[in-house]
C-alpha cells in the first residue's frame, strides 16, 4: 500500500521555502535596521556581510520547515503501522516490450531471460533507461494468413482477410458476422450410391 491515498497529500504545516524566507527576511531588516550593510538596506545582490548572513539563515530555515511539514505523514505512517501496513519496498519498473524479427528470416528466434534493451532517456536526462527481459522469448516467423469470426448466436461468420491482410489494414468488430453459416450433411458410401442411372 502507498502512504498516502491518490490525489490527497498530507497537509503542509508552513508553505514558504529558502527564497520566501530571504525575501522576508529583508523585508523585516529594511524595516527594523535599515541601517544594514552601510545604510543600503538589504539587497540580494548586494555582496554585504548582511546579505550572506540572510542567505545562510534562509537556506536552514528552508531545511526546518522542509522537516516540519513531513510531520503529518510521519503520524500517517504511525498509523499505518499500529494497523499491522506497512508501504511497499521500492519496485522495479516494468515495461511490455515487442521483438519483431529482421527482414528475411525463416527461423524462430530465442530472446533468453535477461536480455538487456534500452529505453530513451527521460526528460532532462542524457542516458538511456535500461531493461531486463523477464523469461525466455521465442520469436516465431509466423505470419497471419487468415482470420475468420463466428458469432454462435446468430449463426453466421466474417471472414476479415480484407480488412486485417489488405494494404490498409483496418480494425474490426471480432463479434460480426455477415455471411450465414451453411449447414449440409455429406452421405457417401461406395457400393449403395455408387449406382449409374437407368437410361431410358
Amino acid at each position: 500500500m502507498t502512504t498516502t491515498s491518490p490525489g490527497i497529500e498530507p497537509p503542509r504545516i508552513d508553505s514558504r521555502n529558502a527564497a520566501d524566507i530571504a525575501a522576508q527576511t529583508r523585508e523585516l531588516l529594511a524595516a527594523y535596521v535599515p541601517a544594514t550593510d552601510e545604510g543600503r538596506g538589504v539587497d540580494a545582490s548586494a555582496p554585504g556581510a548582511a546579505a550572506a548572513i540572510v542567505g545562510v539563515f534562509a537556506h536552514f530555515a528552508g531545511l526546518i520547515i522542509e522537516r516540519i511539514n513531513r510531520a503529518p505523514q510521519k503520524k500517517q505512517l504511525a498509523f499505518f503501522d499500529l494497523l499491522g501496513a506497512a508501504p511497499l519496498p521500492p519496485q522495479p519498473a516494468r515495461a511490455a516490450l515487442t521483438f519483431v524479427l529482421a527482414a528475411g528470416s525463416t527461423q524462430a528466434v530465442l530472446v533468453p531471460a535477461g536480455t538487456r534493451v534500452a529505453a530513451p532517456p527521460p526528460p532532462g536526462q542524457s542516458e538511456p533507461v535500461m531493461f531486463e527481459t523477464e523469461r525466455d522469448l521465442s520469436v516465431s516467423a509466423a505470419t497471419l494468413d487468415a482470420a475468420f469470426t463466428r458469432d454462435p448466436a446468430a449463426d453466421r461468420f466474417a471472414d476479415h482477410r480484407a480488412s486485417l491482410l489488405g494494404p490498409q489494414p483496418r480494425a474490426v468488430s471480432i463479434f460480426e458476422g455477415d455471411a450465414a453459416i451453411e449447414h449440409a450433411l455429406y452421405v457417401g458410401h461406395a457400393a449403395l450410391f455408387a449406382q449409374q442411372p437407368a437410361l431410358g
